[in-house]
């Protein structure tokens, strides 16, 4: 095999084939790299793994690529969508990653971005492929999924794109990877949780035995996102813009109508929490929440009345929309002290529309009225209503049906209350009845019991007295014979 007693002998031909023909295509070094996995450890003794790890970094970086490095731009939809372009001059190195064991793929990507300044983007688009392919293997055990997710974190640029990190951050919670891991993960997407949907925070729960099935995503692990966000939004004050916060709030909102329709284990106070999280400035219309809560209390029919109100408190009813606060006010669901105050606010704002419709001031041309024709008190056109006019009074129709439904809800809870009244006092009396029957039969056993009694006693004083009777009568035959 030596070049000792020939050349051109086995050895020979082996090292002039691997630096001819391996080390220079990116394919073929993975293939022979893939062949390495099944040498351990004699290719690495013989350093053939590392030289060709080597080699694969060199070609990446070669001059050859170029094109590449522009292709991916710095654009919040690039950085999302495109990760695989289309005549990609890396896609023999793209889809042959996959046959890697997870430590050659470790050792390779770590030489490219060390001493290689590898793009960020083509270290995500490396990362990307190799997650579809290894995390989706048939009858992977949890201990190697959990391993490959930790790797793969381990691996990540400062920027990856949200649906990477929230895919992963799945995986790691259905394989029960370390704490770390799934810390690190949420706090990546939680830094960046204005890009999110409401996809990225759905997070299914990992199935555990003797669940009774009311669990569908963890929402201890989508609170913790959340939290993350408000946090570095608190220390660093309003750098970020009121945008990327009511952002972030609709994306809440939507999160809480998916767990209140999903999950029946919630409680109303873990719900309440989730509600508070949102600051004030996150929530310039309060619909979505009004629309979270409404589907809570839907699916909840028999939470405590203490909780409903406590619940609605977090509503902003100056917030809600006019249609919301049209459904609210006829939602039977809610509070009567939520639907009253819901119809005030309505009240107000129907007051000052018609101030500001009744104020000539509030037109831009109320100083040069002079200039117009006035319409005259009689003609064809004094007794047409003007849009303007027809909308107020249908405003004003609608505002009295409102409260004549918020007078009938107060009247029906007041008939309640009589009903359950009356109810307790028949309750009472007839209790009363029943103690007063029970001491008219008490006294009539008594004067039973009295009246037998006595009618013994005159039985027995009658048969005396017959038996006196014939005893003397039987003296006086005695006395008449003899």
């Amino acid at each position: 095999m030596t070049e000792d007693i020939s050349e051109k002998n086995l050895e020979a031909i082996c090292e002039s084939f691997i630096y001819d023909t391996v080390l220079p295509s990116i394919s073929n070094c993975i293939s022979i790299l893939h062949q390495c996995q099944s040498l351990i450890p004699i290719s690495n003794d013989i350093n053939l793994v590392s030289t060709l790890i080597q080699a694969i970094a060199n070609n990446v970086t070669k001059e050859q690529y170029p094109s590449l490095q522009q292709n991916y731009i710095d654009t919040k939809q690039g950085a999302e969508t495109a990760y695989m372009p289309y005549n990609n001059p890396l896609e023999p190195l793209l889809s042959g990653l996959d046959v890697l064991n997870l430590d050659f793929f470790y050792r390779l990507v770590t030489a490219l971005t060390t001493n290689h300044h590898l793009s960020p983007h083509l270290l995500i688009s490396i990362l990307v492929h190799y997650a579809n392919t290894s995390l989706n293997y048939p009858n992977q055990s949890q201990t190697s999924t959990a391993h490959t997710v930790e790797t793969l974190t381990s691996l990540l640029p400062s920027n990856p794109p949200i649906p990477f990190l929230s895919g992963l951050l799945k995986h790691a919670i259905a394989s029960s990877a370390s704490i770390p891991c799934i810390s690190d993960l949420e706090r990546r997407i939680g830094s960046r949780l204005d890009d999110a949907i409401l996809e990225d925070v759905l997070i299914p729960a990992k199935a555990r035995n003797g669940d009774d099935g009311n669990t569908v995503f963890d929402v201890d692990a989508a609170m913790r996102i959340f939290a993350a966000w408000f946090d570095e939004e608190r220390d660093e004050g309003e750098e970020r813009g009121e945008g990327m916060m009511v952002k972030v709030g609709s994306l809440m909102d939507s999160f809480m109508a998916e767990v209140a329709a999903a999950e029946r284990g919630v409680t109303a106070a873990r719900f309440e929490e989730m509600a508070e999280m949102v600051p004030e400035s996150g929530r310039v219309v309060a619909d979505g929440l009004y629309r979270a809560i409404d589907i809570f209390l839907k699916v909840h029919p028999d939470i405590k009345d203490a909780d409903r109100l406590r619940l609605c408190k977090t509503i902003d009813c100056q917030k809600l929309s006019p249609e919301a606060c049209t459904h609210a006010a006829q939602n039977e669901r809610l509070p009567t002290q939520m639907a009253v105050q819901v119809l005030y606010i309505e009240q107000t704002r129907l007051r000052d529309a018609m101030n500001h419709v009744s104020n000539p001031n509030n037109f831009p041309f109320h100083s040069f009225t002079g200039h117009f024709p006035m319409r005259s008190s009689s003609g064809a056109g004094s007794g047409t209503i003007s849009p303007r006019d027809n909308y107020a009074s249908v405003r004003i129709e609608n505002r009295e049906l409102k409260l004549e439904v918020a007078r009938m809800r107060m009247r029906l809870s007041e008939l309640e209350k009589d009903h359950l009244s009356l109810k307790q006092e028949f309750v009472v009396k007839r209790d009363a009845a029943s103690k007063f029957m029970r001491a008219v039969t008490m006294k009539l056993k008594k004067l039973n019991s009295i009246f037998k009694k006595e009618l013994r006693l005159k039985k027995s004083s009658v048969s005396k007295v017959d038996l006196e009777t014939k005893v003397h009568l039987k003296k006086r035959r005695h006395h008449s014979i003899s």
